[in-house]
Formats: structure tokens, sequence, C-alpha cells
């Protein structure tokens, strides 16, 4: 991380603790938990667009790109003056980011901020975060899109992985779901990973899966009703009849 210019040695007395979280190719994902750091820092907001809006607005289009911007965050300097509360410490010594940290509050309001800023103007084109879409009715307009889209990231010194950025789809998965000409649906892969998913064991188990079954409660006629029996034992863990019916429907 010094070596790509992301970290500087620092002296700074508000530490954070860092985490080696297990990725599913058994790599380690480096994380730092601003936990502590959050809680003593007001961060200025920004509006973040609704994701169902994003949808609504996108869909029914002929052509799709999304644009993956490569380690986002890290490509946003972070200003000198607030370095000393994005550091953490290791068997190393201490380091501050100088780059746009993940886990830190305020990072994704101002990545919004200036992503929006970068993009201004550029018609039916969304992004949310770190997440660029434009669609378009005609072949000619979508790239004109696309070539608009990528000066406008070249300009600002910024990067794209073309590995996992999609060009010129007819159908494509952008924030959990499908888009295309026809409509909107839940990503199958999504569902997939729903539908797989065991028996919750414990509250907090029943919290995770009621988050992400709740992501497409839009699609799931009667959700509020089903989930209601699910909802009652995400504080106090009793699971009968009841709870393994809602759950399995």
């Amino acid at each position: 991380m010094i070596e790509e210019d992301m970290i500087e040695p620092s002296r700074s007395p508000y530490l954070s603790r860092v985490v080696l979280v297990k990725k599913k190719d058994s790599n380690w994902r480096f994380v730092v938990d601003f936990l502590r750091i959050n809680s003593l820092v007001e961060a200025q907001s920004h509006h973040i667009p609704k994701i169902q809006n994003i949808l609504n607005e996108a869909a029914g289009k002929r052509f799709y790109s999304t644009f993956d911007l490569k380690s986002g965050f890290h490509q946003i300097a972070l200003d000198a003056s607030s370095r000393k509360l994005a550091s953490f410490v290791t068997h190393q010594g201490i380091f501050s980011y100088k780059v746009m940290p993940m886990g830190l509050t305020g990072s994704p309001d101002a990545f919004q901020r200036i992503m929006e800023t970068v993009l201004f103007g550029l018609v039916n084109t969304f992004v949310y975060i770190d997440d660029i879409l434009t669609a378009s009715d005609n072949e000619e307009e979508h790239l004109e899109n696309i070539e608009a889209i990528l000066k406008r990231i070249q300009d600002n010194g910024m990067k794209i992985s073309l590995k996992k950025s999609s060009f010129g789809l007819l159908q494509i998965n952008y924030l959990g779901y499908t888009i295309d000409f026809h409509g909107i649906k839940p990503n199958q892969d999504k569902i997939s990973a729903l539908e797989k998913k065991q028996t919750p064991k414990t509250a907090k188990e029943v919290k995770s899966f009621m988050g992400a079954a709740s992501y497409f409660r839009r699609h799931i006629p009667n959700f509020a009703r089903i989930a209601e029996p699910l909802y009652r034992v995400t504080n106090e863990f009793i699971w009968t009849a009841e709870q393994e019916t809602a759950f399995q429907t």
C-alpha cells in the first residue's frame, strides 16, 4: 500500500484497528475498522439516489453499459487535514490513508458527490456511489454515451476496470437487479443465493437473511405478511413451525 502511494507513516493519535477478512478465494482482505472514529466524526451528508428510482428510469432501453471504477474510493485523494482520522496501527507502525478509505463515515456520500460532478449533464447516465450505468434507445446514442463517460473519467485522472465493466448489452445486471427493454427483475444469482440459505440458528442469522430478502420486497407479493413471523424473532430467537413456514415461503 505504501508502494501504491495509498498510505504514509503517521504519528496520528486517532488509531483504528486492522481486521483481516477471509475472501471466497481463500485470500485475505485488509480492512480497517473505523467504528470508534465514525462515532466521533460528523460528516457532511449528500443525497444518494434510491436504487428503485434509478432502475425505473433505466428500464425500457435497448442498450446498456456499466463501468466499474478500479478501487474507486482509492482513486480519490484524502485532504491532508483529514488523514489523521484515517489512521491505523500495525506491527510495522502507525499509518494514515492518503486516499479515501472504505468504511470511514462520509466516504460514500463524498464519492457520490464527486461522481455526480464528474458525470454531470450526461443523458441517461446513472451513478450509485461507484456503480455507473448508461442506457440508450439506439446504438448510435449508446456509443456516444460510452465515449463521453470514458472521456470524463480520463479527464479527471480516474481509471476503470475493463474486466469488470460491460458494454453494449441488451440486458444487464445492476445493483442486484436485471434490467432490459421489458423491465426489472431480481438478479437470478441473488435469488439462488437466498434459496440456498440454511435455516437460521440465531437471531443474528435471521436479521442477515431478512436484510437480504427485504432488498427484493417490491417483487415478493405479500412480503410484509409472509415475513412478519421472522421479524418477531430478530431480537429473541424462538424458532417454531410458524417461522420455518415463513422462511421456506
